[in-house]
């Protein structure tokens, strides 16, 4: 099993913090790769954050209601294959 990070994207152009609006996965859920794991909030656009590989989600790091930088670490996924 291997641990891959999600991380909150760089948005470009996009200054400023991500806002968490909602998490759409639990921590041990089982995910797709591409599922969407947790809506985001930027200052030009609302957003999904989505698995990029197939796994079980690990800890959900920042909580819905708070904003975070861009490279923060908001969990993992154990990949399955």
């Amino acid at each position: 099993m291997a641990r891959l990070d999600v991380t909150v994207p760089s948005y470009g152009m996009t200054e400023g913090d991500t806002y968490i609006q909602k998490w759409l996965v639990t921590a041990g859920s089982a995910v797709a790769e591409g599922a969407p794991l947790v809506l985001v909030e930027t200052a030009k656009a609302e957003t999904e954050i989505e698995s990029p590989v197939a796994g079980v989600v690990g800890d959900l790091l920042c909580e819905a209601d708070t904003e975070v930088p861009p490279g923060t670490v908001l969990t993992w996924i154990e990949s399955v294959g």
